[in-house]
C-alpha cells in the first residue's frame, strides 16, 4: 500500500463457503495488500459441494436452521466486532444481506457484495432446473434483484458478467465492479518446464454441470478411440447419471474415470498430463465466465484447450501455444484441435512444455483488483 492509499480494516461477513477457491483468493489477496481482515463467518456448507443438488426437504429445512442460528449469532457478533472500513459479503450472501444492512447503517460502514453467481441465472438459464415464470424462477430472480439493492457496491468476476447483472437485474450501467477469480500459489509452472512423456494424456476435471459441455467432450473422446490417446474425467455433480449411463451405453477403453480427487492433488494432476480441457457449453453464461478450473490451469502453464469467448478474449493479452480456443458444442472440432495437439506432441518428441506466458492470475492481482474497488467506493461514500 502507498503512503495516499492506507490499508483498510475489511470485516467479512455472513455464511460465506470458505471451501471455495473464490472466497480464500479474495481474503488472501486483500491481506496481501496490507489490509486487515476481521472475521464474522460461519461456514454452513461443509459436505456440500453443489448447492442445487440439495433437494430432500428435510435437507433443507437442516440447512435452513442452520444459516438462521448462525446468521442469528454473527449479527450479535458483528454489533460488537471492532470499527471498520468496509463490510465485504461473499458468495453466496442473498440471504445475510437481509440481516448486515440495516446493521451496517449502525456502524456507518458500506456494504461490498461479491455476487459471484446469479440464483436465477444458475438455477433457471443455465442448469435449466425451472422455468423462468415457474414459482422457484420468480424467487431465484427476487433474490438477486434484492441483493443488488441491499449492498452499495457488488461485483462479480469478468466484466463480461458484470454487464449481464446490469442488464438482468436492471441497474445503472458500469455501476458492477469485476475482481478474476485466479488461482491459488499451488497452480505454477512445475519446476521442469519441458516434460517428456510416455502417453499423449488430456484430462478434464470439474464438477459435472451444463457449463462444462460434457456431452460435447464425451462425443469427441468417441471420435478419437481409435488413437493413441488417453482420457481422464475426473468429477461429479448435477450430470453424474447422465454421464454414468452415456458411459454404460458406450463403453471407453481409452477413458479413465474418478469421481473425486482431493483439492491438493490437483497441481500435480495437470502437469502429469499433455493438455487440459476447459468449458464448452454454448450457454450465454459460458460466454461470459472463465471458470476458476480455467485460471488455475492456465496459472500451471499447461496446455489448454477450451471454448471461443468473450470471457477469454478478455484474459488472453497475446497468440500462443498455450491456448486454443475453439467454437462451443462442437464435437467434430473439439476431436480434430485434440488430434493436432497430439501431432505436436509427436513432433516435439513427445515433450510437453509448461510455460507463464502472462496470463496468470494470482491472489495478489486478485487482491489489487478488490482493493481498487473497495476504495472506489469508499471515496464515493466519504463524499457522498
Amino acid at each position: 500500500m502507498t503512503a495516499d492509499k492506507p490499508p483498510m480494516r475489511v470485516l467479512v461477513f455472513g455464511t460465506a463457503d470458505m471451501t471455495k477457491p473464490r472466497v480464500r483468493l479474495l481474503l488472501e489477496g486483500l491481506r496481501l495488500e496490507g489490509h486487515e481482515i476481521i472475521d464474522c463467518t460461519r461456514n454452513i456448507w461443509d459436505d456440500i459441494a453443489d448447492k442445487s443438488q440439495v433437494r430432500s426437504k428435510l435437507a433443507m429445512v437442516g440447512l435452513a436452521l442452520n444459516w438462521l442460528w448462525s446468521i442469528l449469532v454473527l449479527s450479535l457478533r458483528y454489533l460488537f466486532a471492532p470499527k471498520h472500513d468496509a463490510v465485504l459479503v461473499c458468495y453466496p450472501g442473498h440471504l445475510d444481506l437481509w440481516f448486515i444492512r440495516p446493521l451496517s447503517y449502525l456502524r456507518r460502514a458500506p456494504v461490498i457484495w461479491d455476487a459471484f453467481l446469479s440464483a436465477y441465472d444458475t438455477i433457471v438459464l443455465d442448469r435449466r432446473m425451472a422455468k423462468p415464470k415457474s414459482l422457484v424462477g420468480r424467487l431465484a430472480y427476487a433474490m438477486d434483484w434484492c441483493a443488488c439493492r441491499l449492498c452499495d457496491r457488488l461485483f462479480l468476476d469478468t466484466p463480461a458478467h458484470a454487464r449481464f447483472f446490469e442488464k438482468t437485474f436492471q441497474l445503472p450501467v458500469n455501476t458492477v465492479g469485476a475482481v478474476p477469480v485466479g488461482a491459488e500459489r499451488q497452480f505454477s509452472p512445475p519446476q521442469e518446464t519441458a516434460i517428456q512423456q510416455d502417453e499423449f494424456k488430456v484430462l478434464f476435471y470439474g464438477q459435472f454441470i451444463p457449463l462444462h459441455g460434457l456431452p460435447t467432450i464425451l462425443d469427441a473422446v468417441y471420435l478419437l478411440q481409435g488413437e493413441d490417446i488417453k482420457f481422464t474425467i475426473i468429477g461429479q455433480g448435477q450430470m453424474s447419471e447422465w454421464f454414468q449411463d452415456a458411459l454404460s451405453r458406450r463403453p471407453i477403453p481409452n477413458l479413465a474415470y474418478i469421481r473425486w480427487v482431493e483439492y491438493e492433488e490437483l497441481p500435480k494432476i495437470i502437469t502429469e498430463h499433455s493438455l487440459c480441457l476447459g468449458i464448452f457449453s454454448a450457454s450465454d453464461k459460458a460466454n461470459r465466465v472463465v471458470a476458476n478450473k480455467v485460471y488455475q490451469i492456465l496459472n500451471t502453464g499447461a496446455p489448454l484447450l477450451t471454448r471461443d469467448s468473450d470471457a477469454m478474449r478478455a484474459i488472453l493479452n497475446s497468440n500462443s501455444d498455450q491456448v486454443s480456443l475453439i467454437p462451443p458444442e462442437n464435437p467434430e472440432l473439439l476431436a480434430d484441435a485434440v488430434l493436432q495437439k497430439y501431432k505436436n506432441w509427436l513432433a516435439a518428441a513427445k515433450t510437453v512444455t509448461f510455460s507463464d506466458q502472462g496470463y496468470r492470475v494470482t491472489a495478489r492481482d486478485v487482491g489489487q483488483a478488490c482493493s481498487e474497488l473497495f476504495e472506489r467506493t469508499l471515496g464515493k461514500k466519504r463524499n457522498s
